[in-house]
């Protein structure tokens, strides 16, 4: 039995799956049947300009998931404002490890990756944001209000305009959706 102490939640703060078993209850445990998803970390290089003014590689890493088990988010990019400031030279502030739990930026853009692994979802939920997402593996359910179903795969582009929506994994394989969220004022 899942705890309500230990439920793994994403940055969403939403919890999943509650018949994972994470071991006993004094959670020291090792997490069981749980399956990682298939497509391993993201390589993320981010450019910019050295002392002299030149293009160049200011970084060039495989980053990880905040949450590795049924539903991983990896954090690419984070902005805290807009327009963002990219004129330093020689380094960047990589804002990232200073929000793990958090999607949607107040004030700047967040670009990050969701696996979701077979059968999994989130409940319904709202953002205040306008959501860039593609979906690049598997095929991913949006649910609206009214149980509307929207199905979406490979190459397929949603633009989510800060309204309430669900997410199913309904497939065996896993899914890995890619999302860039500015602010926005939406209605509630």
């Amino acid at each position: 039995m899942l705890k309500s102490s230990t439920s793994l939640l994403l940055a969403l703060s939403f919890s999943f799956l509650p018949n994972l078993v994470l071991g006993s209850d004094n959670d020291t445990a090792p997490v069981q049947n749980v399956t990682l998803s298939p497509y391993g970390t993201i390589r993320r290089v981010v450019t910019g300009l050295d002392y002299d003014g030149n293009s160049t590689v200011l970084e060039d890493k495989r980053l990880t998931a905040y949450k590795n088990v049924t539903i991983a988010q990896t954090s690419l990019f984070w902005t805290d404002s807009i327009p963002y400031d990219a004129r330093g030279e020689g380094s960047f502030v990589d804002l990232v490890g200073q929000h793990p739990e958090d999607v949607e930026s107040p004030n700047g853009t967040h670009f990050f990756a969701l696996d979701f692994g077979p059968g999994t979802s989130y409940k319904f939920h709202q953002t205040p944001s306008i959501d860039f997402g593609v979906i690049t593996h598997g095929n991913m359910t949006l649910i609206l209000d009214g149980d509307v179903k929207v199905y979406l795969g490979p190459g397929d582009v949603l633009i989510d305009r800060g309204v309430v929506h669900a997410w199913a994994n309904e497939g065996l394989e896993w899914v890995r959706m890619f999302f860039t969220l500015t602010p926005a004022l939406i209605v509630s």
